[in-house]
């Protein structure tokens, strides 16, 4: 967006500059002033909507910078899980076989 602001001003200074050099009507140059006036207003108005993008540029980089401490605190939760998993399995496996072998009760 910067880049197309910045070469519509080289445009602008060159088009506004050549025009005079060739000794072009006076309507001519007024057309080339209003184009040139238009043409301005939209460089403000990307520099104004480029300004509103900042502070979501500033979230989407503090997003991205936590990434890899949100990695590892999945991966660690996930851990945790898998080993309350394993034991929890352990626990009711152990307690059934339990109290299948008192009753002599199958499943």
């Amino acid at each position: 967006i910067v880049a197309v602001s910045l070469l519509e001003i080289i445009i602008v200074v060159s088009s506004g500059e050549f025009n005079d050099v060739q000794g072009q009507s006076t309507s001519n140059l007024m057309y080339m002033r209003v184009l040139r006036i238009a043409r301005s207003f939209r460089i403000f108005r990307i520099i104004r909507i480029v300004s509103f993008f900042r502070p979501l540029r500033l979230l989407l980089l503090s997003v991205f910078s936590t990434l890899r401490s949100l990695f590892w605190t999945v991966l660690l939760m996930l851990l945790m899980m898998y080993m309350f998993g394993v034991l929890f399995t352990q626990a009711v496996t152990g307690y059934r076989l339990e109290v299948t072998d008192d009753t002599g009760a199958h499943g």
